[in-house]
């Protein structure tokens, strides 16, 4: 093809568009709309996401010491408050329904022995119950759930760091 008949179609469709304002505004407007939508669906950040606690933490004894600690306590106290509305709860089953009804998006369940775990890996005894933190989510909203995942890392590494 040459050159002067792809410039022959070109003008005509341009002088098309000149004469149709309805084409013109689809071309204009409905990109914009769309980045409108998009950028409302995947943009903001999440806040006030209610998760249940479930913390059966007997607590530990601070090597060489008669201190005795929780550490989920202090786990807890760490979690942004902006992000995550904790309520404490006792029943792990009531807890499950409550996400599955959609009432809380999420459960944080501390098992039994975490401080003593916790501990006797910071003090280099690497042998543990076997029993870990454990985080039940709707994972209908996965962006919330991975939100709730990387709050209570950030809330686990705070507490290690103090």
């Amino acid at each position: 093809m040459n050159m002067r008949r792809t410039l022959m179609v070109s003008k005509k469709l341009f002088w098309s568009l000149k004469h149709d304002r309805r084409s013109l505004a689809l071309i204009i407007i409905a990109p914009i709309m769309a980045m409108f939508i998009f950028g409302l669906a995947f943009s903001g950040e999440v806040e006030d996401v209610d998760v249940i606690v479930i913390n059966n933490d007997t607590g530990g004894m601070i090597p060489g010491t008669n201190h005795t600690i929780k550490l989920s306590d202090q786990v807890i106290e760490n979690i942004d408050d902006d992000k995550l509305i904790i309520e404490t709860g006792t029943d792990l089953e009531d807890a499950i329904k409550k996400v599955e009804k959609g009432e809380a998006n999420s459960v944080l369940i501390f098992p039994e022995n975490f401080t003593r775990d916790m501990l006797s890996i910071a003090s280099g005894n690497m042998s543990s119950s076997g029993q870990t933190l454990k985080i039940r989510s709707d994972q209908s909203q996965v962006t919330v759930s991975q939100e709730v995942v990387t709050e209570v890392m950030n809330a686990l590494s705070k507490t290690t760091e103090s």
